[in-house]
């Protein structure tokens, strides 16, 4: 609807009620009129004097400002002189049609009311406002006409909105006339004929009074079968006020159906910081359903996924009478989906890892012997020192590769028995040597410390990454505390900690005298990726590589902690059964050199091949190196005899390692073979296919792990 010169005639519609407000903007927009919308009165006034629309339609009850209130501010507002407003009223009474004729609307429309009449009374107030524009006289206001006397009632309407409001009336009584009449017609119809109809009624009335025992019957079965579903079933009038509610509803979001009955569903249902789209209404609307997901929130606050579908309800006449809805639960699938999504995130992350973790190794095995030659061969001590923090920081490369692993692929290696005391003093000279000097260190445990079962790298890592935790909370120095013990954990203990399980443990505390941890981060320090650290500072896979190695040694941990005061680790690994070999860490043993032996080392990598070469000749031994298999099979088919011991790479071009060792066994079933690998499933897949067994040495290694293995070797018995 366009007014002179192409501009389309503007219509501002303030309504409280949401789906009244998308209803009449539906209708107005589709006639081609310009709409805007308002919430409530405050809201109306302030954008009918922004926008000047031609024509406000106006609810009456509305909190704060109602509808008259509202239809009065804008007569005395002159900039609004020619706006033209119409009332929507919801009873129509006579006390209605004053209080509207006393604010000086032009007209009102009675709810509930269909398009027609809608689009009718807008179409005959916009053209009075043509009119009035045309003759150049617009709605002026004349001498108060008092409607009853010591009422105060007074009306300002101008004689063309008085007959305007006349006329709505006599339309409504004439409506209501109309049917009264038509029905007392049929009454009297009904009364004349009801003697002689009687008889011949009787026999319908009584089929009528069983079919419709039957429909209500049927009606109750339908309504329990619905009560068994488990998806949630909601109808709504068109108003969005809750008609039915089934008994999976109930179960979805908490409330009884009396709780729920007549009340708007949108305010108990959806939160209010993710109001329901609008587009699903307007979709509904249009054409008549929708479907979509919907975050709702049930009786105790908590937020649930929906899938939902929204049906529009009609009779035989087309006439709305609600909406359908039905709300499967999909918040645990999208949970699973979200767990599902992680768990193929961490596959790739191990196989990218595996793969970075053999080059890297590669690269990072001659950094370390090289180191450990020039240490040999340089007495300067502070070049002593620097070639010592080349190595710490080659291993601590290693160690990072090495956590994306272990935590992507879960915790493997062999098992032995431990004395924990003696990995604490080999972090005591990690930390004295690596750490500040502001960071003093404690070591707090007892002479009979009992073993425990495990894998030295593993149980080494942990302490690594705890000590490396607390010397990053304590930034400006402090007191870190490395203690064991043996603990008893009894019944009593267990029902306080779930995780925990009865039995003797070796209790290792790792205290710091911190920043500690507020209750909220101390909740989630265990869960992949979370880091309170700076962005490259922290991969967030340290806690769980962490817990994952403990819980894999059959222990537990727990953490105190408090924000200011510090924080405690407790791990608690299972004590070891009496019996076997403990295995020490002493530092001091001598390195077996060679006698002139004779040892062909393989590997692709020629940097490694010159640093091993150099190693083992400085050693006592001759080597003789080969680039791949082909050459390995070559030089060991020149000199079999020879050769003492082949040390060879299982990953290699041409001909990999596994299949050169079978090769060689076939020349020489007595060989004596050391298997190298930077790629740990590629040394687990070679332990089932080599045979006999082989002992393995993961890159990177340093040169005296080498020559003991070299040596153990050598000198084994057939």
């Amino acid at each position: 609807m366009e007014a002179d010169e192409g501009v389309p005639v503007r219509i501002l519609i303030v309504e409280d009620d949401q789906t009244q407000r998308l209803k009449l903007t539906v209708i107005l927009e589709n006639q081609g009129y310009d709409v805007a919308v308002a919430v409530d009165g405050e809201d109306g006034l302030a954008k009918a004097r922004s926008l000047k629309p031609d024509l406000v339609v106006s609810d009456i009850v509305m909190p704060g400002m109602d509808g008259y209130a509202l239809c009065h501010a804008i007569r005395d507002d002159l900039s609004l002189r020619h706006t033209k407003v119409i009332l929507l009223t919801a009873q129509g009474e006579m006390h209605d049609v004053i209080k509207g004729m006393e604010a000086r609307a032009d007209n009102y429309i009675t709810k509930p009311y269909d398009t027609r009449r809608l689009l009718e009374t807008v179409e005959t107030v916009l053209a009075d406002h043509q009119l009035d524009e045309e003759i150049g006289c617009p709605c002026k206001a004349y001498p108060p006409l008092t409607v009853e006397e010591g009422t105060g009632t007074t009306i300002r309407s101008s004689r063309k909105q008085i007959l305007n409001f006349f006329i709505s009336m006599y339309r409504d009584a004439f409506s209501r006339h109309g049917e009264l009449q038509t029905a007392h017609q049929k009454l009297r119809y009904y009364s004349e004929h009801l003697t002689q109809l009687v008889e011949e009624r009787t026999n319908e009335a009584v089929e009528a009074h069983l079919r419709q025992r039957r429909a209500e019957d049927e009606s109750q079965a339908r309504a329990s079968l619905l009560d068994k579903a488990h998806d949630a079933i909601m109808v709504t009038d068109y108003d969005g006020h809750i008609k039915y509610w089934n008994k999976g509803a109930e179960r979805l979001y908490g409330w009884n159906a009396t709780d729920v009955q007549g009340k708007p569903i949108g305010s108990m249902l959806h939160d209010m910081r993710r109001p329901a789209s609008t587009d699903a209404l307007r979709s509904v609307v249009e054409w008549g359903k929708w479907e979509g997901e919907l975050t709702q929130v049930t009786k105790d606050g908590e937020e649930r996924v929906v899938q939902s579908s929204w049906t529009l309800l009609t009779d035989d006449q087309d006439k709305t009478e609600g909406i359908l809805t039905i709300n499967v639960d999909i918040t645990e699938r999208k949970t699973l989906e979200a767990k599902f999504l992680r768990t193929q995130r961490l596959e790739s992350i191990g196989m990218l890892a595996g793969g970075i973790a053999h080059d890297l190794n590669n690269l990072v095995g001659p950094i370390l012997m090289g180191a450990e030659l020039l240490k040999r061969k340089i007495q300067d001590e502070d070049i002593r020192k620097t070639l010592t923090l080349i190595e710490s920081g080659a291993r601590r490369a290693v160690d990072v590769v090495q956590q994306v692993l272990t935590f992507a692929r879960g915790t493997t290696g062999e098992r032995v028995r431990l004395q924990t005391k003696h990995l604490l003093k080999e972090m005591q000279q990690i930390i004295r040597g690596s750490f500040p000097p502001s960071i003093s260190l404690t070591l707090d445990y007892p002479r009979d410390l009992p073993l425990v079962l495990g894998d030295t790298t593993q149980v080494h890592q942990v302490l690594m990454n705890l000590c490396v935790n607390a010397r990053d909370a304590m930034p400006q120095g402090g007191m870190l505390t490395l203690s064991a013990r043996q603990i008893t954990i009894d019944e009593a203990y267990v029902t306080m900690d779930p995780n925990a399980r009865p039995g003797d443990y070796v209790e290792i505390v790792v205290k710091d005298t911190g920043i500690g941890m507020p209750p909220h981060v101390k909740e989630r320090i265990f869960e992949p990726f979370f880091t309170t650290k700076e962005s490259g500072k922290g991969t967030g896979l340290g806690l769980p590589t962490v817990m994952s190695i403990v819980r894999s040694h059959n222990g537990f941990m727990h953490v105190e902690s408090e924000l200011g005061r510090g924080t405690e680790f407790h791990i608690y690994l299972p004590v070891a059964p009496r019996g076997g070999e403990d295995v020490m860490h002493d530092d001091t043993k001598t390195v077996p050199a060679g006698n002139g032996e004779l040892v062909l080392f393989v590997d692709d990598e020629q940097i490694l091949r010159e640093v091993v070469g150099t190693t083992l000749q400085r050693s006592g031994y001759r080597v003789v190196t080969a680039s791949d298999g082909i050459e390995a099979l070559a030089r060991f088919a020149e000199r079999s005899k020879e050769i003492s011991v082949t040390v060879i790479d299982l990953l290699m071009p041409n001909l990999d390692g596994p299949i050169t060792i079978r090769a060689m066994r076939k020349l020489n079933p007595d060989a004596r073979v050391v298997a190298i690998s930077g790629h740990e499933e590629a040394m687990r897949q070679a332990g089932n296919t080599i045979t006999p067994a082989v002992p393995f040495l993961g890159k990177p290694f340093t040169s005296d792990e080498l020559l003991v293995k070299i040596h153990e070797q050598i000198h084994r018995e057939q």
